[in-house]
């Protein structure tokens, strides 16, 4: 047998998996309460934190890269642990709470729904910027269910079957899900514009096959994705900064932030950079906040 179709069978066992052991998790922890979800989820994520080694040394490396200065060994160490914890946690949470569950409005609080309101009577639409900070897809469910047209940006998964489970759970509360790169992507962008609604947007990572540009972050060059920030330019569309922060237990709460955009200089390919450095440097404000609820074991710098 060739090497690569051993490689395809080999792969294809893997991914099948993978498949029905998310589906069999799916179908069980629907049945267990939520907050007793986040407690088995912190759990899981502890045993993974010390289970995964290569995450485990990417997560501590990160850290140590960001925070080297200011943390001293036994922080980074607890800050690490924490991320695998709160990892855990919102997997548990969001299978827990299974579709269309209203629970949610109960566990997220949002104070700044003047923000929203204020900018969407400008009639403009625009992108909601964030990150992959606290249970970002909590957020989305929550504001879908405040009757807000939520739509979301996103990578389509290697597998399927795992892409449809996703898909399908945000469209059970109203949440449109836009794939990166399909044939439909640009158009769909100027749909929702046109109809003043809002694209949800994750740029914190740095992801293949997009266009990006090199920003500092944490004091350390990092490729970003710039294609919202060139969108921005050529739209003249409004910007939102949104974050949701796990508090105690089940509870959590939504940030907004109104964009203040930086000085422009009318060059495109300069303007393109200095937004994309403004986006991030929001971010990572927000993330040196709450350390513990951002991705540390992304391959941020490369």
């Amino acid at each position: 047998m060739r090497l690569s179709k051993r490689f395809k069978i080999i792969k294809r066992i893997k991914n099948n998996i993978i498949y029905w052991g998310a589906l069999f998790l799916v179908k069980v922890v629907s049945f267990i309460p939520v907050d007793t979800a986040v407690k088995i989820g912190k759990i899981g994520g502890r045993l993974a934190f010390y289970i995964l080694k290569t995450e485990r040394k990417r997560t501590l490396k990160n850290l140590y890269l960001a925070f080297g200065n200011e943390k001293n060994d036994k922080e980074i160490k607890i800050i690490a642990r924490k991320v695998f914890e709160n990892l855990g946690k919102n997997l548990f949470e969001v299978l827990s709470l299974g579709k269309g569950n209203k629970k949610i409005l109960e566990m997220v609080e949002l104070k700044e729904k003047d923000v929203v309101e204020k900018i969407l009577k400008k009639k403009k639409g625009g992108f909601f910027i964030t990150g992959h900070i606290g249970n970002w897809e909590l957020m989305a469910t929550y504001l879908a269910m405040q009757g807000y047209k939520v739509n979301v940006m996103a990578r389509s998964i290697y597998d399927e079957r795992l892409n449809k489970l996703i898909v399908d759970f945000r469209s059970s509360y109203g949440i449109n899900t836009l794939l990166r790169q399909t044939k439909r992507s640009a158009k769909e962008i100027i749909r929702i514009l046109s109809n003043n609604e809002f694209l949800g947007v994750l740029i914190d990572q740095d992801v293949k096959k997009v266009e990006k540009v090199k920003v500092k972050f944490f004091g350390r060059d990092a490729y970003t994705p710039s294609g919202i920030a060139a969108l921005c330019l050529k739209k003249d569309s409004e910007i939102i900064f949104g974050f949701i922060v796990r508090k105690e237990g089940i509870k959590h709460q939504i940030i907004i932030k109104e964009a203040k955009l930086p000085r422009l200089t009318g060059k495109m390919e300069k303007d393109i950079a200095t937004l994309t450095q403004y986006f991030t440097s929001v971010i990572e404000d927000h993330i040196r906040k709450y350390p513990d609820q951002w991705v540390w074991m992304h391959k941020r710098w490369r």
